[in-house]
């Protein structure tokens, strides 16, 4: 993991604060940026997963909100050994899942959904369970952009959305 990861600063309400990603309890929609690049992503959540899972994901909502194209191309957490962008799609009744090897282009205005059996953040390898109501530090890498530090709060088993109590956040430069 690259050890000078850039800390984003969070206007909330409207008020800048000097606040590092994941200081703010149930953060939500923060509107994100890296190098030249303005991301909002909202609706951020994993699933637990049960002792000895080898694998995890995380789902989001991700805009890309300045006025080029950029690539989601990878990411890395502590939790995992490996993280992943996958697909899901429906093939002859069978759900498939592959990996987007390059990535996932974000057109300026585009928004993408990663959620359940769908677009996803796969988690390869998970080195301890994801326990609800815990949260990790998830890095994504964009092509132009750079990294983005998101914190990750962790819900339950069956879930299929981020947690209600979360409150929106927006970044500023």
């Amino acid at each position: 993991m690259k050890s000078n990861l850039n800390r984003i600063a969070l206007l909330v309400c409207g008020s800048l604060l000097s606040m590092p990603i994941g200081a703010q309890e149930n953060q939500s929609s923060p509107d994100l940026t890296a190098g030249d690049g303005v991301f909002e992503i909202s609706d951020i959540f994993a699933r637990a997963t049960l002792p000895n899972a080898p694998t995890g994901a995380v789902y989001l909502s991700l805009s890309n909100m300045g006025e080029e194209p950029d690539r989601l191309v990878s990411g890395t957490t502590s939790v995992a050994k490996d993280v992943q962008i996958h697909s899901m799609t429906m093939k002859d009744d069978v759900m498939q899942m592959r990996q987007l090897v390059d990535g996932i282009e974000i057109a300026p205005g585009e928004i993408h959904t990663f959620e359940p059996s769908g677009l996803h953040i796969m988690l390869i390898e998970v080195q301890q369970p994801l326990i609800e109501g815990e949260t990790f530090i998830l890095t994504l890498e964009f092509e132009h952009s750079g990294e983005i530090e998101i914190d990750v709060p962790i819900v339950g088993i069956g879930a299929r959305s981020a947690p209600d109590s979360a409150e929106p956040a927006r970044s500023g430069q």
